[in-house]
């Protein structure tokens, strides 16, 4: 690489080719070009790419930034220029510097947006065009003054920026700038940067996504309680809701058949009573397994067949099924399907889903009104439990949403069930997704790992 240095350096002296001005408006083409490069040249390019492209493809997202200030460095001392410069773009096409490396003799750039006499060059590399300044004369005449104040007394001359793309989208540019009165830059020679540039680009749009991963992730947690008391509230409030409200419609209809009193009325009264305490029960539960939850608490789980839950829910909910005129297949495999869970907490879930798959069929008069619950084994370590109604669906564009806190298409909704749902499954190891039933409809899809027992 030292051998090959000095022979990039003695490329980079003007070749008296005719200049150039910059273009407005149209991409630069550079048409004069050098000598071909040696093959030491390329080899030691190709080593710096490399080594370059190994290091990114690696590093943690939180390095990120560190790497592509190194990597400036070393691509400027290899190319013998004077400052190397990567900025990012924000989705509206503003520029900020990221970070910057400069030889002796010359400040690099701060860290931000950029100042405001470089607003031409950002909009320039946002609509992709490449921009070379070869001498003073390539400089436009709405920047050549304070270019000449800024650049002239720093004894730089010739620039070049590189729009760098990925996934078809301007996100980043790298700029080059030399000590020299002038010199050219080859169409070669600016493709070999531009390769650079895009895999620092790269690398800036992986660390975008994971901290976005881990904002989502971050905000998953937050809303299902661990340390904030409003969403507590919130939680708690969603979760009792169900048992509260079969209370309150039992205790209606016991209140009817007492202003009615007859003789076959009392059994009925009986059996609304029942369901009273049982659900007052229940709500007890869930209010008992929410506060260990946001206590951080782990309970010890225990092993239960996932097909005894669905009955048992399914049971409960029975009443609010048979008012709703809704039609239950349940296809439940014969056998136990044994997972190690907190029992109420999936019960929870499955009475959430099957709760939305009752909601979502209220508006339903051209159609059977029919929920499918099913269980299998999904994989050998693995159940499936699905939950489908014949409703009206979830519309394409809300499928990637309904997951998220707060998001709900419903009037009085909160939009903390589904949240709720896929984070106690996924506490149990497992997964909850959504798709879309046919022909009409939903399916809800809980994944968890079966129990494994002793030598399996």
């Amino acid at each position: 690489m030292k051998t090959a240095a000095p022979m990039m350096r003695e490329r980079a002296q003007p070749l008296r080719a005719e200049k150039e001005r910059v273009s407005r408006g149209k991409k630069v083409t550079p048409q004069s070009r050098g000598p071909d490069p040696s093959l030491d040249e390329l080899l030691a390019f190709e080593r710096l790419r490399f080594d370059l492209s190994s290091r990114f493809a690696n590093v943690a997202a939180d390095q990120v930034v560190a790497e592509i200030e190194i990597a400036l460095k070393r691509l400027y001392e290899f190319l013998g220029f004077a400052r190397a410069t990567f900025g990012e773009f924000s989705d509206a096409g503003e520029l900020s510097v990221l970070c910057s490396a400069a030889a002796e003799g010359l400040e690099p750039l701060p860290r931000g947006p950029v100042s405001p006499f470089r607003k031409w060059a950002e909009r320039e590399l946002f609509s992709g065009r490449t921009i070379v300044f070869r001498s003073w004369e390539d400089y436009p005449p709405e920047v050549s003054a304070a270019a000449d104040e800024h650049y002239r007394q720093r004894g730089i001359v010739p620039q070049l920026l590189i729009p760098l793309t990925v996934g078809g989208k301007i996100v980043a540019m790298i700029a080059l700038v030399a000590f020299q009165s002038s010199r050219d830059w080859p169409d070669e020679f600016v493709a070999r940067i531009k390769v650079i540039g895009e895999v620092m680009a790269q690398a800036l749009v992986r660390k975008r996504s994971e901290a976005e991963l881990q904002a989502t992730q971050s905000e998953l947690v937050r809303v299902s309680g661990l340390t904030a008391v409003g969403q507590m509230a919130a939680s708690i409030a969603h979760e009792i809701n169900q048992p509260l409200n079969a209370i309150v419609t039992n205790g209606s209809a016991g209140l009817r058949w007492l202003l009615n009193p007859a003789p076959d009325h009392l059994e009925e009264v009986r059996a609304a009573l029942e369901r009273i305490v049982r659900e007052g029960n229940r709500a007890s539960q869930v209010i008992d397994r929410i506060r260990a939850m946001f206590r951080s608490d782990s309970r010890e789980k225990a092993s239960a067949d996932i097909n005894r839950l669905i009955r048992e829910v399914l049971a409960l909910l029975d009443f609010e099924l048979r008012r709703s005129e809704i039609l239950v297949r349940a296809e439940l495999i014969p056998e136990p399907l044994m997972v190690l869970a907190d029992r109420v907490q999936v019960q929870q879930v499955i009475a959430n889903l099957i709760t939305n798959a009752i909601e979502a069929m209220s508006t339903v008069s051209d159609r059977a009104r029919i929920l499918r619950v099913t269980s299998a084994i999904n994989k050998p370590d693995a159940v499936s439990i699905s939950v489908e109604d014949s409703g009206p669906g979830i519309d394409r564009e809300n499928l990637g949403h309904i997951f998220h806190p707060f998001f709900t298409t419903k009037p009085r909704g909160m939009g903390m069930g589904l949240a709720i749902c896929r984070s106690i499954v996924e506490s149990h190891g497992g997964s909850l997704s959504a798709s879309a039933a046919y022909p009409h409809g939903a399916v809800f899809r809980v994944v968890l790992p079966i129990e494994m027992t002793d030598g399996e």
